[in-house]
């Protein structure tokens, strides 16, 4: 242990011990409850625009190269899962990645020069960047099920099982199953109708106001 801790903070693997330590102090910070990861902005917009203005002195042909540039950066983002997955959770996967091959490589081949430790750390990265990609991928089509209901987008004839009971006047909660993913979701009824733990319930509409769900009995 102590061999393992001296090499993390050796001046050849001090760059990703340090990522890995500010992943892992902010996992413990969600722990402990102190923030959440909604606090964090952790969906990075790949979707870029670029407006040009007309009377700029900036020729068609550099629009078109402006345009090639963002949509090349877009497709990098993309590959990588960024903008599909939240971000903290790529970059713990690749700072934990990044960590341990500059460990285990710099054991293995005995290296102790910071110089030759910096020419590693490149393929590293995209190794670890690579990694972090096949990792991440059964998760964005779970994200984008989750961004899909955050947008309210989707729900609309949904039925849904009531969890919590709900009335005009009282929020409930409820769950909602989309190809085997579980969502839950704030609930209202419509007025003179409660619904109870286990009923099943139509979604009709989202409410804006309220930030909740509009749903009535189904049967």
């Amino acid at each position: 242990m102590k061999e393992l801790f001296d090499a993390s903070f050796s001046a050849i693997n001090l760059f990703p011990t340090i990522l890995l330590l500010l992943s892992l102090i902010y996992w413990i910070i969600v722990i402990l409850g102190i923030f959440d990861m909604d606090t964090v902005d952790l969906d990075l917009d790949t979707d870029i625009d670029v407006d040009v203005d007309a009377d700029t002195n900036i020729d068609v042909d550099s629009n078109v190269g402006i345009g090639g540039s963002v949509m090349w950066i877009n497709s990098v983002l993309s590959f990588f899962n960024i903008g599909r997955v939240p971000v903290i959770i790529i970059f713990s996967i690749f700072s934990l990645s990044l960590w341990m091959i500059s460990v285990m490589v710099n054991y293995t081949l005995g290296n102790h020069y910071f110089l030759v430790s910096l020419l590693l750390l490149l393929p590293n990265i995209f190794v670890s960047m690579l990694i972090a990609k096949f990792i991440t991928m059964p998760l964005v089509k779970i994200f984008k099920k989750a961004k899909e209901i955050e947008n309210n987008t989707g729900l609309e004839g949904k039925i849904c099982t009531i969890t919590l009971p709900a009335s005009n006047n009282s929020m409930g909660q409820a769950i909602i199953k989309i190809n085997g993913d579980t969502f839950n979701i704030n609930i209202i009824t419509p007025v003179g109708i409660s619904m109870e733990v286990g009923d099943q319930g139509l979604v009709i509409e989202y409410q804006i106001d309220k930030k909740m769900y509009l749903v009535e009995p189904y049967n």
